[in-house]
This record gives structure tokens, C-alpha cells and sequence, in this order.
């Protein structure tokens, strides 16, 4: 179980099962290139904006993650996981585009959240079966 954080005026935490989906339910993730980079991208954006990523589970079309949010939204976690990933997996990765993204984008527009609370050691085994 994740501690509570103190914030400047603030103590809790904000929980959250996080799913994305790639767009067109593209299989991309058996590529397991393109999965540890994405993983890896996740992670820097995660340390560069203070998120707490704590489990993370890749199936062929998308990645499941618990993450605290902190005193921001899931929307604004949203907005920059799947941007900055997006923009570097597509840049690192140019075929991709062709083969599966010809429209643009890499992540589906929807986003699959739900707060953990007290459920967190069966998310946690869940995503991490992923």
C-alpha cells in the first residue's frame, strides 16, 4: 500500500488504476522495443512532473498503471503520459505510423481510471499480470 504524502497544505493520496489503450486496438506492445520504451518514457515523465508510478503491466494493445496523482488530475496525467509518449514513440519508431497510425495518433482518446482505495494489493496484482 502506497504512504500518504504531505503536500505544502495538504496530506493524503489520490490513487488510481490508469488504463490506455493504443489506437485501432494495434497490438503494438508485443514489440517488446516499443514496450520498454514506452515504459521508459512513462517513468521520465513521471520523475520530471513528481507522479508516483508505482505498478505498471503492458498487454499487446495496452499498458495498465497505478499511479498517485497527487494534487493534480487524471486528466493532466493523462494529457502527459500519452502526449510525450506518443510524440517520442512515433519519432523513435517511424514505421509504426505507416503501418498502424496512418490517420495520426498513438493512443486511443479514451481513458479507462478508476480510485483504488482500499482495493490496492488486488489492482496492484492485477496490472502487474498484465
Amino acid at each position: 500500500m502506497l504512504d500518504f504524502v504531505s503536500h505544502s497544505s495538504s496530506y493524503g493520496r489520490a490513487i488510481f488504476h490508469i488504463c490506455f489503450k493504443a489506437k485501432y486496438c494495434c497490438r503494438v506492445f508485443e514489440d517488446r522495443r516499443i514496450e520498454q520504451r514506452c515504459r521508459e518514457v512513462f517513468y521520465e515523465v513521471a520523475v520530471a512532473h513528481k507522479i508516483s508510478i508505482s505498478d505498471m503491466g503492458f498487454g499487446g494493445d495496452h499498458v495498465h498503471m497505478i499511479v498517485d496523482v497527487g494534487l493534480r488530475g487524471v486528466s493532466e496525467i493523462t494529457k502527459l503520459l500519452k502526449g510525450t509518449s506518443a510524440k517520442i514513440l512515433l519519432r523513435e519508431f517511424p514505421w509504426l505510423k505507416n503501418e498502424y497510425f496512418w490517420s495520426g495518433g498513438f493512443w486511443s482518446p479514451a481513458t479507462y481510471f478508476d480510485s483504488i482505495g482500499t482495493n490496492y494489493d488486488d489492482i496492484s496484482a492485477y496490472v502487474n499480470s498484465q
